[in-house]
């Protein structure tokens, strides 16, 4: 439901509703990749966070895209997904591949939805094979 899949966007709203942009970008961070990933990020990458808070409750809700549309990609296409990711973004890969059952697959292992930064050695691997397959 559109509840489930944007759980993790409407509390990071309710921080910024009160003024509290750090406060929300840390819910959401540690929400999609386990507690304490805010406060390991480098300053500099804190920083772009807060220069584009807004893209974590943009569209909020607003899930355009049909299944139809989806299975329409005539590309090969990539779903990849952290063994660590929140079942919200598990679910969302999931219903991706049901509408494209023909799009590859890889799970990111130590990792969750920042695969390409808890686990680049492994990302860039799936990355590859599915580019040289």
């Amino acid at each position: 439901t559109a509840d489930a899949r944007t759980t993790g966007r409407r509390r990071p709203a309710t921080f910024f509703e009160q003024g509290d942009i750090e406060g929300g970008l840390e819910f959401y961070f540690d929400d999609a990749n386990g507690p304490g990933t805010w406060k390991r990020r480098t300053e500099a990458e804190r920083q772009v966070s807060r220069d584009n808070a807004w893209t974590v409750v943009a569209g909020e809700g607003e899930w355009s895209v049909t299944c139809d549309e989806v299975g329409s990609l005539r590309m090969p296409v990539l779903l990849m997904g952290g063994e660590k990711s929140p079942r919200r973004l598990v679910n969302v890969v999931d219903a991706t591949h049901k509408c494209l059952p023909s799009a590859k697959r890889a799970t990111i292992p130590n990792a969750a939805h920042a695969m390409n930064r808890q686990n680049p050695a492994a990302f860039d691997a799936a990355l590859v094979k599915f580019l040289l397959d």
